[in-house]
């Protein structure tokens, strides 16, 4: 055999031997499969490191807080009630519910401002599994706050109260108000994202969801007496305001100034299945856009 194909030869092999450990080293491109928990923790990483939600946590941390103590000192030169307490407690939900609407319109809203989306569905070819995986975090992170920021509250208000050692805060009304202002904080945050996946601007997005929870409760004035209650019933504003309003009557309902008043009011199964339909049809709107629409 010549030099020549010898050295060929030689040459071929180490070629050959070079891609087989390329090959070796470097994964089969196709084959990488995204896990739950994978996608999770990256919006998580996300979320996390955005200025606007630390603003926005502790903003909702503080209103809360705020409210508590400014309802606790006017309220306790009478005899408070347990009622009266949880009621100081999740008073601030009112004014939070600004921070879980912004919070769940950013998470989306941005990614689409600054082309992140690109990437985000790059990564996660099947969009409707990065959009569960966005919803999941903002859910979970509104109502861990809020669920957080009522048990201090409800500390601070017990002791600003003069309650002393009275504790008898064991009733289902007030498990019920406990559970349910965290639930309709997180309602508002994953509502606000399905808006804001299908209008996919910051200020569109804003302000539908405004025009939900604080416009169209007091429209309601203008429609008929007899049926302005039952309309104002199905609202989300309304519906949540059953999950964690007082049954006793202590407190201000959300919005019960400029809300209709009406005999008929939903049982709390009922303003929860109100919620979830809400969200059910703001869901099914914003993933059809998501799949159809071109970024």
């Amino acid at each position: 055999m010549s030099i020549t194909a010898l050295t060929s030869h030689d040459t071929t092999s180490q070629s050959t031997a070079s891609r087989s450990d390329v090959t070796h080293v470097l994964p089969t491109i196709g084959k990488t499969r995204v896990t739950w928990s994978g996608l999770i923790s990256s919006e998580w990483i996300k979320m996390r490191t955005r200025v606007s939600t630390y603003w926005l946590g502790g903003i909702a941390v503080i209103m809360m807080i705020a409210m508590a103590i400014a309802s606790a000192i006017q309220g306790s030169n009478g005899d408070v009630s347990a009622d009266s307490v949880m009621v100081m407690a999740t008073g601030g939900v009112v004014g939070a519910q600004f921070c879980a609407m912004l919070l769940g319109v950013f998470t989306i809203t941005n990614e689409y401002r600054t082309g992140q989306i690109r990437s985000t569905f790059n990564a996660v070819p099947k969009r409707l599994q990065s959009l569960a995986a966005k919803t999941a975090v903002v859910a979970i992170a509104s109502f861990v706050v809020t669920a957080v920021s009522i048990m201090v509250s409800f500390v601070i208000a017990h002791v600003l109260s003069g309650r002393g050692l009275v504790f008898d805060y064991f009733s289902a009304d007030i498990l019920r108000m406990f559970i349910g202002a965290p639930f309709y904080m997180a309602f508002i945050a994953v509502l606000s994202l399905m808006v804001g996946a299908i209008l996919r601007k910051s200020a569109g997005a804003v302000s539908i969801v405004l025009l939900m929870f604080w416009a169209l409760p007091g429209s309601m004035v203008i429609l008929p007496p007899s049926i302005s209650g039952i309309v104002a019933a199905f609202l989300p504003s309304t519906a949540g305001a059953v999950l964690y309003g007082s049954a006793t009557g202590a407190g201000d309902q959300v919005f019960s100034a400029i809300t209709p008043q009406s005999a008929f009011s939903l049982p709390v199964w009922g303003a929860f299945l109100v919620l979830v339909a809400y969200v059910a049809l703001f869901a099914a709107i914003a993933s059809a856009v998501t799949n159809r629409r071109d970024v």
